[in-house]
């Protein structure tokens, strides 16, 4: 093959390998992937759920322990990785497999197998939402014993109910309010109906927040609900707690990787992505580098939260606004775009494109010399003023380079960065691209 041929066989490669890598990427983050991925899985179980009894019957003392064993991995990994919130809610999963491995391999029908049941649908979603209250960032043994201290009072408040309900011979309790579909569930179709408002709640916290951590919460409560719902099916628990522990393991490995390499302000890549990318990039790309103008000037006047307000404004209007590139912090209030092709006009016009809509956005400021100092006052002062609220528009300068054939990355960069050094020289506000 001519050499000239194998490159053009080279850059479609990896350009293909990169536009996969991107598209990975924004499925893997986007929120409804999230929210739709792990119902298919549970779907897909329940679908083939025979052969899964199958296999389990084959083979009933490692289905059986596979649980333990992969929420023992989370626990003590969200442990070493200073995922509190991840050790905590995996060992809850733990209490509830082993109660239910230890107290409920009885038909619904005899003793008080239902109400048990019962009472760990309902308790289930208020120990997962409690763990939203722990601070990872300041995590102490105090809150731990905290969390650990109301699971108890928990459990303490099931133990009462049960014995309420054991000593006033309650035999026919799934009559009236509780009462129960036999051809949906055994379970009070009360309970089946909070289970699905709580599943909604928590798909609700993936659409606003998107983090990680809410995805675990409402993968746990599909998971668990159809567990309760459909209980009288053998080995159901074992086979979604397994799938449950493989999940949690998935998303606690997501989110240390995005500690690693995510910006934890604006939530786009950060300089370390940027170097781990930089290694695999190929002949035929672009850079750009974006600077916030008078960002200094403008932290000092306004404040540091309003200045991290303006570096979340920039990155969420490059991202949104960014075609065929990838935007990383760089330090500081300065971002890079990795761009994976090589065309001056097409850069030309998205760089542009983003100059324009981060200027266009008003940013409304707050006085602070005349903000209460008590929350409560502010409360109700506000939406009182009938003074128009100032606002200022955010300007950035752009500098961009071409690679080049005999020109390495960080050559391409410090062109870059000469060019965005012109843009500011000639009054900010513009796009420059290097013609070296």
């Amino acid at each position: 093959m001519p050499m000239r041929d194998m490159c053009y066989s080279y850059r479609v490669v990896y350009s293909s390998e990169l536009h996969f890598q991107f598209m990975l990427s924004f499925c893997l983050t986007d929120y409804r992937f999230r929210i739709v991925v792990p119902f298919i899985l549970l779907l897909g179980t329940l679908f083939s759920m025979d052969q899964w009894i199958e296999l389990a019957q084959n083979n009933k003392s490692l289905v059986l322990s596979i649980p333990y064993a992969i929420l023992s991995i989370c626990l003590v990994c969200g442990f070493l990785f200073k995922q509190m919130r991840f050790a905590l809610v995996s060992f809850g999963l733990l209490i509830i497999y082993y109660l239910i491995q230890t107290r409920l391999q009885i038909p619904l029908n005899r003793g008080t197998t239902l109400l048990e049941l019962s009472i760990l649908s309902f308790l289930l979603p208020v120990g997962c939402f409690l763990a939203y209250v722990v601070d990872e960032m300041h995590f102490t043994f105090k809150q731990c014993l905290l969390y650990l201290s109301t699971l108890a009072v928990m459990a303490l408040w099931g133990n009462i109910t049960l014995a309420y309900f054991t000593e006033a011979h309650l035999e026919h309790w799934t009559q009236g309010v509780l009462f129960s579909i036999d051809s949906v569930s055994k379970l009070p179709f009360v309970l089946i109906l909070y289970s699905i408002i709580m599943i909604g709640i928590s798909a609700l916290f993936v659409i606003r927040y998107n983090r990680i951590f809410d995805i675990v919460i409402y993968a746990t409560l599909l998971f668990t609900s159809c567990v309760f719902i459909s209980f009288d099916t053998p080995y159901i628990s074992s086979v979604f707690f397994t799938l449950l522990a493989s999940c949690l393991v998935f998303y606690l490995l997501s989110s240390s990787h995005e500690l690693a390499f995510i910006d934890s302000l604006t939530k786009i890549a950060n300089r370390q992505a940027f170097n781990s990318d930089a290694a695999r990039i190929g002949k035929r790309y672009a850079v750009a580098m974006i600077d916030v103008d008078h960002f200094k000037q403008f932290n000092d006047r306004y404040g540091h939260d309003v200045g991290d307000q303006v570096l979340q404004l920039v990155a969420s209007r490059i991202e949104q606004t960014l075609d065929q590139g990838k935007a990383y912090r760089f330090g500081g209030e300065e971002f890079v775009v990795l761009y994976r092709y090589k065309e001056h006009n097409k850069m030309k016009e998205n760089l542009e494109a983003i100059r324009q809509t981060i200027e266009s956005y008003p940013l409304t400021l707050r006085d602070e010399h005349q903000r209460p100092s008590h929350s409560r006052v502010g409360s109700q002062q506000r939406g009182q003023s009938t003074k128009a609220k100032s606002t200022t528009q955010i300007t950035v300068s752009i500098g961009a380079a071409l690679s080049k054939k005999h020109r390495s990355l960080h050559d391409t960069l410090i062109c870059a960065d000469k060019a965005l050094y012109q843009a500011k020289r000639r009054g900010r506000n513009q796009v420059i691209i290097d013609r070296d």
